[in-house]
């Protein structure tokens, strides 16, 4: 695998997409998400850290043979797991069946990771609704963690559980939400109010609001299709937030994130000092 087309002189920009639960389209929203990032010319890779459980495979047509966890626990390169997907659009994807457990002060294939800077310029990481400490980690240290909600109030409450969990870790980290399949855009931009108020009052933090995705049966069938890559031209309302929300990531987000250090510095300087909640000593094994 080449940096062909990477932009010069750059770390990648990671963000992870997550949910307090399932069912809310986080997989979907990540997956769109890619794939605009690749048309607007970034360089994008899809993680899928859901280990073992993770859907991306399916949902793209892609077949894994080794995993997310396998280049964490030192077992396989970033080349063995990395399948292109599309322009400018790759994966890693999870092994069916395999778990990732136990988090130490090293990961024994962490530096792996830190190819990742050196070939693409954006990661998108699609994370499992979960309170592991891992997954709060990679939360707690991407360069911008958002979160996808929708307007039913066990989605929302959910997410903001999630949401202050990876705040303990830390609260210097960036974050943003997006709410999944409103009915309207009234609906949309009531929830997305509703959701801010949340955080902003218990939390005493911001988040960005990113937009929201009117519920689509057509996203639904190109799911099932397993095309959410190439949205046909019956979405172009969707493809028109979703590439707003693009822009925004573009301008606010990306291009400043770059000049810091990445989140596979951050996590494994975190590690070793112990300051991340959630590790202990027990050593990181992939169990197939």
């Amino acid at each position: 695998m080449s940096n062909n087309g990477k932009r010069p002189n750059s770390r990648a920009f990671c963000a992870t997409v997550c949910s307090g639960k399932g069912g809310v389209g986080k997989s979907t929203v990540a997956i769109l998400l890619a794939s605009r990032l690749a048309d607007a010319g970034y360089r994008t890779l899809l993680i899928d850290a859901d280990c073992g459980l993770g859907d991306l495979a399916t949902l793209t047509n892609s077949i894994v043979k080794r995993g997310f966890e396998s280049i964490l626990a030192g077992t396989a390169t970033l080349e063995e797991a990395t399948v292109k997907i599309g322009p400018r659009l790759w994966l890693i994807g999870t092994e069916a069946g395999s778990k990732l457990t136990g988090q130490n002060s090293e990961l024994a294939g962490l530096e792996n990771c830190l190819q990742i800077d050196t070939l693409f310029d954006v990661v998108i990481i699609d994370t499992p609704s979960s309170l592991d400490p891992l997954i709060l980690n990679l939360i707690a240290l991407s360069d911008l963690s958002i979160s996808v909600t929708t307007p039913h109030i066990p989605a929302i409450a959910d997410s903001y559980i999630q949401i202050k969990q990876a705040s303990e870790v830390t609260d210097k980290g960036q974050a943003a939400f997006v709410v999944n399949k409103a009915d309207s855009e009234i609906e949309g931009d009531q929830s997305a109010a509703k959701f801010s108020e949340l955080v902003e009052k218990f939390l005493t933090r911001s988040m960005l609001a990113l937009g929201y995705l009117e519920y689509n049966p057509l996203i639904q069938k190109c799911s099932e299709s397993q095309s959410l890559t190439t949205i046909p031209a019956e979405l172009d309302g969707a493809v028109k937030k979703l590439d707003r929300m693009v822009k925004t990531l573009c301008e606010q987000h990306i291009e400043k994130a770059r000049r810091g250090s990445s989140l596979w510095v951050r996590l494994g300087e975190a590690m070793a000092l112990k300051r991340v909640v959630g590790f202990d000593d027990t050593q990181v094994m992939v169990h197939n």
